[in-house]
């Protein structure tokens, strides 16, 4: 039984067949037969990512932001000079 795409991606979307072959110490032991989106499935995917590394940047500045703010406040000054 072959396996099936994932529900994201429908058959129609994916490219030809590839055969790709598994080698073991220089020793061809099966072929992987691999079917990648074609190019126009993708806009979908880039757009997610795009998204999720906005998010992503906007979390670690709000961090950042968080750690400078709780650093000023809970910062004590050093001791009186000699």
């Amino acid at each position: 039984m072959a396996p099936s795409p994932s529900p994201s991606v429908s058959p129609a979307t994916l490219g030809p067949v590839q055969r790709i072959p598994i080698t073991v110490n220089g020793t061809v032991v099966g072929t992987a037969l691999v079917r990648v989106p074609q190019a126009t499935a993708l806009p979908d995917a880039i757009t997610f990512r795009g998204e999720v590394i906005a998010l992503l940047l906007a979390a670690g500045a709000a961090g950042a932001l968080v750690s400078l703010l709780l650093g000023i406040l809970f910062a004590r000054r050093g001791p009186p000079g000699p």
